[in-house]
């Protein structure tokens, strides 16, 4: 696809004879990994009038190209085997044209800083529960960008986006239900009781004191033991 069909690839160097950056003419966009690749449409607008979107930053010609086609309204490719989570977490984030900065600053890092890093190259097709289970309990314990612990509120922002950018795959034909709706992103508190649950302990304790082995305290969900006269 080249740019007269809307997909093209672009940089940010600077003519140093000029000033003015090369753009899409920078003489090293023929090397790997130089520049991003961008998409733009023509939007509809009266007569005599243009109009041009474009938007950047893809990682590959082929994210680009799905990126243009689902802002247009067309059928990603739905043959889950060639579409990795982190081809749709950047498809996903570079047309979701309503969220303001700050959010979509916070959506991007936690995309590029946790969620891509993790996983993404795997197939969509491969997600599943305990993939993504594995990836948030293992941020439970450390912070692979920062090396350190992330908090349960951090680390429930980023099941967040997870979850929404898997729940447009769904609606794309890309997935059939969404593994990050039934991850944990918090570890289990110590139960009271000896191991029971409070709703056991309650019960436990109403049934004590009703069979008359003694008082209840309701603070602590225990019976105390009623002398004895």
């Amino acid at each position: 696809m080249t740019k007269a069909d809307g997909v093209y690839k672009r940089c940010g160097c600077v003519d140093p004879v000029t000033g003015r950056r090369w753009g899409s003419r920078c003489p090293r966009l023929a090397g790997r990994g130089h520049g991003s690749w961008f998409f733009s449409v023509e939007l509809p607008m009266p007569v005599g009038q243009r109009c041009r979107l474009r938007r950047g930053g893809f990682r590959s010609r082929a994210t680009a190209a799905h990126a243009r086609s689902y802002w247009l309204g067309k059928d990603v490719d739905p043959d889950c085997s060639v579409v990795t989570v982190g081809q749709w977490l950047d498809l996903w984030l570079q047309t979701r044209h309503g969220l303001r900065p700050t959010t979509r600053r916070i959506y991007s890092q936690h995309v590029r800083d946790y969620l891509r890093p993790a996983l993404g190259g795997v197939l969509l097709r491969d997600l599943n529960v305990g993939r993504v289970q594995a990836v948030f309990t293992r941020l439970l314990r450390t912070d692979g960008a920062r090396n350190a612990v992330v908090a349960p509120s951090t680390l429930h922002r980023i099941r967040g986006v997870l979850r929404a950018a898997l729940n447009a795959a769904i609606r794309r034909g890309l997935l059939t239900h969404n593994p990050a709706r039934w991850v944990e992103t918090t570890q289990r508190a110590a139960t009271p009781c000896g191991g029971m649950d409070r709703g056991a302990g309650r019960a436990l304790a109403g049934h004590w004191g009703a069979a008359g082995g003694g008082r209840v305290d309701r603070s602590a969900d225990r019976p105390i033991l009623a002398a004895v006269p």
